[in-house]
């Protein structure tokens, strides 16, 4: 049996990061229970609610953007950094939905720090300081277009484990689990084995987020993108039938991939029903098994022949 290897780190990591969005920052459940809303799109669930964003981002780190990192959700850790350095009392900033890049100068001498009046909260910002808050806009990138965008899998789980997730469609129809079940099975005929996975590494508290852009299904990071590399590759082996590893040359081709990337190849075989109308949700009836595959190279194992 393989060791498995520690993540790579990035950063320092923050040891007030929550891992869902229904904590507040002192880890106590949000009283009145979260309520998140989304639209279905054509195989994503858009988030359009700013302040919802940053919770979704900060809070788990659900979902992703079109524009780049530096210009979505700034996390809460940054605002605060940014507090102290500019030693002001922004008591809401942990709210603001805006990323202030890293790079940049200080926040107040891109909007003039020599003003006598500085805004002490978000509020007061919003009403009183009109100039400052586009300044602000502008330096986050709010004034780009993008979409913020959940997989289904991911908007699945807020709707059906942590029931802070809110699904309508463009005509303000909303959908309940089962309806959920139904459309992101008929989306994506995979989705019940898919989502069976990302539960599953979720509860191992795994951030999982899409693999394509390594061959695989998912990738696996250890607490959050920020501070770690992705571990490991994750295929989706549907019943014993390999959908992305259909021949030795392919599955060669990818373990060299992901070693090249300092990762793992995580094969992932779930065993379980193939969606029908008349299932119902209920994730006991699906098996996991999973498999680390690596390259046996001679010349690093020599001591075993």
């Amino acid at each position: 049996m393989f060791s498995l290897k520690p993540p790579v780190l990035k950063k320092k990591v923050d040891t007030t990061f929550i891992p869902f969005p229904i904590y507040n920052d002192d880890r106590t459940i949000v009283n009145p229970w979260p309520k998140f809303h989304g639209i279905l799109g054509q195989q994503t669930v858009i988030i359009k609610n700013l302040n919802e964003i940053a919770h979704l981002n900060n809070k788990g780190c659900f979902g992703q953007s079109t524009l780049p990192h530096q210009n979505i959700c700034s996390s809460y850790r940054l605002c605060k950094n940014k507090t102290i350095k500019c030693k002001t009392n922004w008591k809401s900033m942990q709210l603001i939905p805006f990323n202030f890049s890293e790079n940049c100068n200080d926040i107040y001498d891109e909007i003039g720090n020599n003003d006598v009046n500085i805004p002490t909260n978000w509020k007061d910002l919003k009403d009183n300081f009109p100039d400052k808050l586009q300044s602000l806009e502008i330096l986050s990138g709010q004034k780009k277009d993008g979409i913020y965008y959940l997989q289904l899998e991911e908007a699945f789980f807020l709707l059906h484990t942590l029931e802070c997730l809110e699904i309508k469609n463009e005509d303000n129809t909303v959908f309940n689990e089962d309806e959920c079940w139904r459309i992101f099975s008929s989306l994506k005929p995979s989705f019940p084995f898919l989502y069976a996975a990302y539960h599953y590494y979720r509860s191992k508290e795994w951030v999982v987020k899409s693999g394509i852009q390594y061959g695989g299904d998912f990738v696996l990071y250890k607490i959050s993108p920020v501070y770690y590399h992705s571990s490991y590759v994750v295929i989706i082996d549907i019943n014993g039938h390999k959908t992305k590893l259909s021949s030795w040359s392919e599955m060669l081709g990818c373990v060299r991939m992901t070693e090249a990337a300092s990762k793992d190849l995580l094969l992932c075989t779930i065993v379980g029903p193939t969606f029908e109308e008349s299932n119902t949700i209920d994730m006991s009836k699906y098996t996991i098994k999973e498999t680390i595959i690596k390259r046996w190279v001679p010349a690093q194992n020599r001591k075993n022949i």
